[in-house]
């Protein structure tokens, strides 16, 4: 069983970023499924569009199998973040 949340963060550039979050129930451990950046002007359809690639991730894979646990919301989305760097 997981628990969904999210965890927004104002970047630099004026953009928010959402980091997509689970807790894992049975462990209380947490993970990061993916990140979505949104900017002024945004638009029904990307937000469609971002919510539907949310579910096709889940869907495809069990986050905590994609992006590994972590003790503390924290460290799931610094470890999010080296992934793509």
């Amino acid at each position: 069983m997981y628990k969904s949340f999210d965890v927004w963060v104002y970047e630099q550039d004026e953009s928010a970023a959402r980091y997509r979050c689970f807790e894992i129930l049975e462990t209380g451990k947490f993970c990061v499924q993916s990140k979505d950046i949104y900017r002024q002007a945004v638009s029904p359809s990307l937000v469609d569009q971002l919510d539907l690639q949310f579910l096709e991730l889940l869907l495809e894979e069990r986050p905590d199998v994609r992006s590994g646990t972590f003790d503390f919301v924290a460290e799931a989305i610094r470890a999010h973040e080296e992934s793509f760097r």
